[in-house]
């Protein structure tokens, strides 16, 4: 009696929660988010600066960002208060009492932005502008004594800012960790089953001469890597290319828009763990004259479905100056 029971509360909860879920969009609560909204939660930093926006920030403004948005938690001097300090610590972590702080402990500039961009402030995240993200990291790097009152922080200066703890992290060789450039503590099987698999990507933001940044347009596209991360294929389409009106006969113009529309390529490709780099030579191109060259590609990972390559600056056109291919693991 008590299993039957027991049972009937089960189902009974179980359609409770179903009824409830049925109902939920009823409620009126909330709206769907709009494309530009999803694109800013969506964005990712990678540690050499990939997907930083467009905007600056100099020390002195950062100051009066910080002293609006961030020293009721973090003390008026950074020094803490209802939240962790902001600076000190430099030299403490191998003691038996580490302080850990931006200037203490964080390897890379560029996770400072992203952290205070996503989170910061903690009552109101996501209400700071880009410049203004700048401006407040670089005020928190000058009072770590990290740069210059001087310095003015964008995407160019700031992944060039090394942090005092840069060094002092190591990769994890789990299979099941992400493994950011320049951590070569992973064996090359581990290394293969990261990149092993079906990528889609995401988005490819560009920096331009000019300092703005946009969104290339890139269609639809896939990367697929064999399990040994030795061979790699891309495929690409503008899924806007105009229909044929002969499925089986296209008229010339119409076949010369179908290929300017879809792009592909395969390539053997080298791992090199240690400096974050990835060589391919192409053995397959849409490009005749491509066969046989080879590109570098620096790549990142964000976890173990989320990766970045970033596009080796003598590949670049003008007035492009910074790009970056985000992807994203298919899982299903």
């Amino acid at each position: 009696m008590l299993k039957f029971r027991l049972v009937k509360v089960c189902l009974s909860g179980f359609a409770v929660a179903c009824a409830l879920a049925a109902q939920s969009p009823k409620y009126g609560v909330g709206r769907p988010p709009v494309q530009d909204e999803i694109r800013s939660l969506g964005v990712a930093i990678a540690p050499d600066g990939g997907g930083l926006p467009e905007g600056s920030g100099t020390v002195a403004a950062g100051r009066e960002v910080y002293t609006a948005h961030c020293a009721r938690c973090h003390g008026a001097n950074a020094e803490g208060g209802i939240a962790a300090a902001l600076t000190g610590g430099q030299g403490s972590l191998a003691t038996a009492k580490p302080v850990k702080t931006v200037g203490s402990f964080w390897p890379y500039s560029t996770t400072v932005w992203d952290y205070v961009n996503r989170a910061m402030p903690f009552d109101r995240p996501g209400v700071l502008k880009a410049g203004e993200v700048y401006a407040v990291v670089a005020y928190v790097l000058n009072i770590n004594g990290i740069i210059r009152n001087d310095e003015v922080m964008d995407a160019r200066s700031l992944p060039k800012v090394k942090m005092p703890n840069r060094d002092g992290f190591v990769g994890d060789p789990r299979p099941d960790v992400g493994n950011g450039a320049g951590a070569g503590a992973q064996s090359p099987d581990d290394l293969a089953r990261q990149f092993a698999g079906m990528w889609r990507l995401a988005s490819n933001p560009q920096r331009l001469a000019d300092g703005t940044t946009r969104e290339s347009s890139n269609g639809i596209a896939y990367a697929f890597f064999d399990a040994n991360a030795g061979h790699m294929c891309y495929l690409t389409m503008n899924p806007d290319r105009p229909l044929w009106k002969s499925e089986t006969r296209p008229t010339p113009e119409e076949a010369l828009s179908a290929i300017k529309g879809y792009g592909a390529y395969c390539a053997t490709i080298e791992i090199h763990a240690k400096e974050g780099l990835m060589v391919r030579r192409y053995e397959i191109n849409q490009t005749p004259n491509a066969v046989g060259k080879t590109t570098r590609r620096r790549y990142t990972f964000q976890g173990t479905n989320r990766l970045s390559l970033r596009v080796d600056d003598a590949e670049l056109n003008p007035p492009v100056v910074e790009s970056t291919y985000i992807w994203e693991r298919v899982v299903k």
